[in-house]
């Protein structure tokens, strides 16, 4: 819990828990994003004894709010009668991640004391959810090629967000939804089997954002569940998410940098492709050769992806990309990348010769590294001067210079050989000149958070040559509240298009529809096309949906 108030809230309910005579009134605020998972934890932390949850807003009547006060008095009187009786028990099973240094990873059973290896062990199963088709895909194929068994869930639909509802109280964020959705999805599948350990891979982070949340909540649900051989796997963006150390964080690296560029060229082939579904079908087959490779070795991988980038300077276009106006999709960064969330903008836009170019996972990784630079800067200033040579903070800065100076290697090598496509749109690189519009148009760089990256890269790709901005977010998000307040404003002035779209798992309501053929004809003729006919559909037009199941 990294919330001060979240803090002092969860101390109180587990030091009023033990008091007879006391019992919780927890008064919330409709929508309030901390509250949609610490009521979760107030209610394991309360287990039997009954609490009272107050949700108020501008239209709440007294009527109601003492109808339910009286009937949680009576609800007390009905427990202080025979609470005495009541025996609690959470079920735990016992499994922990363990990952110490100079050591292989493995998982304790504190229960057995037995030491179960994960390394070269079918037992044991890694699953990844799907944060984008490509990135998921290809990161267990890596990891494969490490000795772990690895697998990627397949990309979300409206029964995995179902599933996910049945268990949780429909106030969390889209993304913690689609995640317990698919693992559940998973576990009632065929594909479950009683005799393997399950390692649930979820990345956790600070700030105004809920995704750190999430792992509480899983591993408090699956205890509720019952789930005996299911364990939840964290790395923090503290730490760039390199806490399985240089070689895991290498090999996954390269499978980020090859997914956010692939992506590039997905999006590009559906507006730019002279038969979008005949493209894709080549791409897909292309697609499943960089799998088969990367599960030997990763970093092998350059001339497959000369041979890949050949193949698709074949396929016959009907446009030219640099002539097709470029929308930069920014915001949280789960639902921009995750094909459930963001298909169907895709959608539209390669319908009305638009490319949606979508923020990579990179970018994200290389915003932590900017922010890890900065911490480790500030410490060793407060070091006296004879001490800085041989500081901690001194070594930990050269080798985050040697680790940020072979990430920029990786992506020039991929970037390049991709661009041979023409399909490659280009976007904003330099971490240290998107930081420097943030601070100087919206807010400090002290602010860590996805709000400081998306708006300060949206800011750059507009001065860099985009014709317009999309603020994806899931529904209620923080964050993506706070973008639109800092860069919706600044590109009015600049009369820049800009739209802001909040995702709950269903299609987009006519609404929102209309909003963004708006968008779509000031983002064509911001462009300087006159000719808006695109922007009629016509029959027999095609658009490709990301449907495909995984092979591998």
């Amino acid at each position: 819990m990294y919330w001060y108030y979240g803090q002092q809230d969860m101390k109180t309910g587990v030091l009023l828990k033990n008091e007879d005579n006391i019992y919780v009134t927890y008064i919330s605020n409709f929508s309030c994003a901390p509250d949609s998972f610490m009521l979760h934890y107030l209610k394991w932390i309360m287990g039997t004894k009954p609490f009272l949850i107050l949700e108020l807003d501008s239209h709440t009547a007294d009527a109601g709010v003492d109808t339910r006060i009286e009937a949680f008095l009576d609800i007390i009187e009905g427990y202080r009668s025979k609470f005495t009786a009541i025996k609690e028990a959470r079920y735990d099973n016992g499994l922990r991640f363990i990952n110490n240094p100079n050591e292989d990873i493995y998982i304790s059973n504190i229960l057995t004391a037995e030491k179960i290896p994960i390394k070269n062990n079918p037992r044991v199963k890694l699953l990844l959810s799907s944060m984008g088709r490509l990135s998921a895909e290809l990161i267990s194929a890596t990891i494969r090629g490490l000795g772990i068994n690895a697998e990627a869930m397949p990309v979300p639909d409206i029964y995995t967000l179902q599933m996910a509802r049945n268990h949780a109280s429909g106030k969390e964020c889209l993304p913690s939804h689609l995640v317990l959705g698919s693992a559940l999805k998973y576990f009632s599948s065929e594909k479950y089997r009683k005799d393997e350990t399950y390692i649930i891979f979820v990345p956790t982070t600070t700030g105004p954002c809920r995704t750190g949340q999430y792992f509480v909540f899983y591993e408090n649900l699956f205890k509720d569940l019952r789930l005996e051989n299911v364990v939840v796997f964290t790395l923090d963006s503290d730490n760039s998410y390199n806490e399985l150390g240089t070689e895991f964080y290498k090999h996954a690296w390269w499978a980020i940098t090859i997914s956010d560029y692939i992506k590039d060229l997905e999006t590009s082939l559906r507006t730019c492709a002279a038969e979008p579904v005949q493209a894709m079908a080549t791409y897909d087959e292309l697609w499943h050769k960089m799998i088969s490779v990367a599960q030997q070795d990763i970093t092998k991988v350059l001339p497959v992806l000369k041979d890949i980038s050949k193949d698709i300077s074949k396929i016959p276009l009907k446009k030219n990309m640099k002539e097709c106006p470029k929308v930069l999709i920014v915001g949280e960064i789960y639902v921009r990348r995750d094909d459930f969330a963001i298909d169907e903008l895709i959608q539209h836009f390669s319908k009305r010769g638009i490319i949606g170019k979508v923020s990579g996972i990179a970018e994200w990784v290389f915003y932590c590294d900017f922010v890890r630079h900065s911490e480790l800067k500030k410490r060793l200033s407060l070091l006296p001067w004879y001490r800085r040579l041989f500081a901690k903070e001194f070594m930990d800065l050269i080798n985050w210079n040697i680790e940020h100076a072979y990430k920029h290697n990786v992506e020039k090598n991929v970037r390049e050989i991709l661009a041979s496509t023409g399909l490659v749109p280009d976007s904003p690189h330099n971490m240290q000149e998107i930081m420097k519009n943030t601070e100087k148009h919206f807010v400090s760089q002290e602010l860590y958070s996805e709000i400081s990256i998306s708006s300060g890269v949206a800011a750059t790709a507009m001065m860099d040559g985009y014709s317009g901005i999309v603020n994806i977010s899931p529904f209620a998000c923080l964050i993506g509240r706070v973008i639109e307040g800092l860069f919706t404003p600044w590109a009015r002035e600049r009369k820049y298009p800009v739209i802001s779209i909040e995702i709950d798992g269903n299609l987009l309501p006519p609404n929102v529809l209309s909003k963004l053929e708006i968008f779509m004809l000031n983002v064509m003729r911001f462009k300087g096309h006159a000719d808006v006919n695109t922007m009629v559909e016509k029959e027999g037009m095609q658009s490709v949906a990301i449907d495909r199941k995984i092979i591998r």
